[in-house]
């Protein structure tokens, strides 16, 4: 049986791997659309997905506003938005904001260290 959450999961995978293979822009166009389509208040996966292809086609200020809207959600559903943090210093890097980049990537490692978990 199909459900509207197995879609954006699957369209959500498909969006992380087109990103991994090189194929940024082609992300954003998967991910965007089901963005728009569906009722996706809880999923923050498929908006850091989206956040991701965004940061890595060039667009870093949808790519923040992406990562916005994906840290509560995630935060939410797994208990830490810490690995969000880390894509969030990955995008002040690309803006050329190193220290800043730095410090949040300290916090997301000591989140990490706190739960007893590795980055």
């Amino acid at each position: 049986m199909h459900s509207d959450s197995d879609e954006l999961t699957a369209l959500s995978l498909l969006g992380d791997l087109d990103v991994i293979s090189g194929h940024a822009d082609r992300a954003v166009e998967t991910l965007r659309e089901p963005l728009s389509r569906f009722n996706v208040l809880s999923d923050g996966m498929m908006f850091r997905n989206y956040a991701t292809a965004l940061m890595e086609s060039g667009d870093l200020r949808e790519a923040e506003s992406a990562f916005r809207e994906a840290l509560p959600r995630i935060r939410r559903a797994y208990g830490s938005s810490a690995f969000v943090l880390h894509d969030a210093a990955l995008l002040l890097a690309h803006r050329g904001q190193i220290d800043d980049a730095a410090r949040v990537s300290a916090y997301a490692e000591r989140v990490y260290a706190s739960m007893g978990r590795k980055p």
